[in-house]
């Protein structure tokens, strides 16, 4: 029994890092179908974080365009996806 335990206990972080590994290697290849102003991912367990390297329209269509791949549960678009202006301010006088 103890054996078991601790074979869980050595297996399971490597367990995670290879599916990680395979996620990671799965979601870069759609990113390229998807847009080329992804240029990185970041994956925690089954979530996913899109890095880009211009703003873009639309970024909820990156991550519809990922969230399809298999083993996905969720994806964030890093900040550096979306177009940050400041707000116009029209001039008084």
């Amino acid at each position: 029994m103890a054996g078991v335990v601790i074979l869980g206990a050595l297996g399971a972080p490597w367990y995670v890092n290879r599916v990680e590994d395979d996620l990671t290697t799965r979601v870069l290849a759609r990113a390229g179908d998807v847009s080329e102003a992804i240029n990185g991912v970041s994956v925690s367990g089954q979530n996913i974080t899109l890095f880009c390297t211009e703003p873009v329209t639309r970024p909820s269509e990156l991550s519809d365009g990922i969230a399809d791949v298999r083993g996905v549960r969720s994806v964030d678009v890093d900040r550096s996806c979306r177009i940050t202006r400041a707000p116009t301010v029209g001039t008084t006088t």
